[in-house]
């Protein structure tokens, strides 16, 4: 799949078969999450992979019910947990690099997974970290970026409605139409 293919047609997914996953399948998207950039190349991340039906259930309840993702996370094969570890960037000007370094490689794994015929979505609606990071043994003084039902999707939800680009991008200063 070409990379711009894979940018366009990549869609959160909620709703997974039953078909099985293999290990070896997220090993491999995995590998490809971590050759995401990251500031002054800290690589700040860490991912855990969880299957077991209970964790899985129990790591649901740490979002609200409300959240689209709740009841996926108890289905689908494998949730995965992506972890920043702040100690690893420095915070210049109060500015948190490390959370924004994890979402530049979960969005490589979100890709990836797509790119493998697999869908996922970040579930970042956690209401109390601690009690997860304590029942997944994740130490207290990192961050759980998000949570991430993986598995063969039931469906490919379709395109969501995008802004336009002339009211995102600006050229030269800020309001300025982008002209070609």
């Amino acid at each position: 799949m070409e990379l711009r293919q894979a940018i366009t047609e990549r869609r959160s997914v909620r709703k997974f078969t039953e078909d099985p996953v293999s290990k070896q399948t997220i090993h491999e998207l995995l590998e490809l999450a971590l050759q995401a950039p990251s500031w002054k190349n800290s690589q700040c991340w860490e991912y855990l992979v969880v299957d077991d039906p209970a964790t899985k259930q129990f790591m649901a309840q740490s979002i609200p019910e409300t959240n689209p993702a709740y009841k996926c996370l108890s289905t689908a094969p494998y949730v995965v947990v992506c972890i920043a570890d702040p100690s690893k960037v420095e915070t210049p000007q109060g500015k948190q690099y490390f959370m924004a370094d994890a979402a530049t490689s979960f969005y490589a794994f979100w890709l990836a997974c797509h790119d493998a015929g697999l869908g996922t979505v970040a579930a970042g609606e956690i209401m109390d970290e601690d009690p997860l990071k304590q029942a997944l043994g994740i130490p207290m003084e990192k961050h759980i970026y998000c949570i991430a039902p993986v598995g063969v999707p039931l469906y490919q939800p379709k395109q969501r409605p995008r802004e336009e680009f002339s009211q995102k991008v600006s050229f030269g200063r800020y309001g300025e139409p982008f002209q070609d």
